[in-house]
């Protein structure tokens, strides 16, 4: 799996969840931070997706920086849930977590190999 399959569901989950902060809580600053994070991981998505299509291999610096906001994140979350217990905190941490060990998976040696072509031979 490359990061361009999972960060368009994950920028949407937060969005959402900003969305949530905002019409719960009248959080504007869950809905701004949550909006930025999902835009600019959408666009990071798109850039990875385009290089991708033309290389076919991973783009390493969009997952870097997809897995650095996914980092802060989760380190946001955290600290939330530390000082309040909010379930939504935990939820939206631990979604963060999980794409942070799916970035640094993708970075490792360990990560999507580059796609073979292989030119069929007419016979």
């Amino acid at each position: 799996m490359y990061d361009f399959c999972f960060t368009p569901i994950y920028s949407f989950f937060l969005a959402a969840a900003g969305l949530y902060a905002f019409f719960a809580h009248g959080s504007k600053a869950s809905l701004g931070g949550a909006g930025g994070a999902a835009t600019v991981l959408g666009l990071l998505a798109y850039l990875s997706l385009q290089h991708y299509t033309k290389t076919k291999s991973v783009c390493k610096p969009t997952v870097f920086l997809s897995l650095v906001i996914a980092s802060g994140l989760t380190f946001m979350m955290y600290k939330r849930f530390e000082r309040t217990h909010s379930v939504v905190s935990a939820v939206i941490g631990s979604v963060s977590l999980m794409m942070v060990l799916f970035y640094a998976w993708s970075l490792s040696p360990l990560g999507p190999k580059p796609a073979l072509t292989h030119a069929r031979k007419a016979y």
